[in-house]
């Protein structure tokens, strides 16, 4: 991998992490505490910087991410571009064309959805 795309890769999975901790509404002092490392690797990620892969799994736990999911970010793994009112849209498109599923059933559905896909690191 190029220095340039590592470096890019990097700052993504930085950009990231801060969108996941302020959608979880945790202060870096509270990701760390929940993630058990300290302050500076949660900042040293926010900023870009490589850390140890051991860090990168407790901080998959603490941001309800599956595992493997800043190293997957770090080394340069595809993001969809999408956004979450696309996906919920689409999946209450097709699940609408169904009579015999109740509107709350396919809000549920759609929830599940994008969960799992923020889960997984992907919105």
């Amino acid at each position: 991998m190029a220095d340039d795309e590592a470096v890019r890769n990097l700052r993504e999975l930085g950009d990231r992490v801060q969108r996941r901790r302020h959608e979880l509404a945790l202060s870096v002092g509270d990701l760390s505490r929940k993630a058990s490392i300290g302050r500076d690797a949660v900042t040293g990620v926010e900023a870009g910087r490589p850390i140890d892969d051991r860090v990168y799994r407790k901080l998959d736990a603490a941001l309800e991410w599956n595992p493997g999911t800043c190293i997957n970010i770090a080394q340069g793994a595809p993001r969809a571009e999408i956004t979450e009112q696309e996906i919920g849209k689409a999946v209450f498109t097709a699940l609408a064309e169904h009579d015999d599923i109740p509107a709350d059933r396919i809000r549920a559905i759609r929830d599940s959805v994008i969960a799992d896909l923020k889960g997984r690191g992907l919105l």
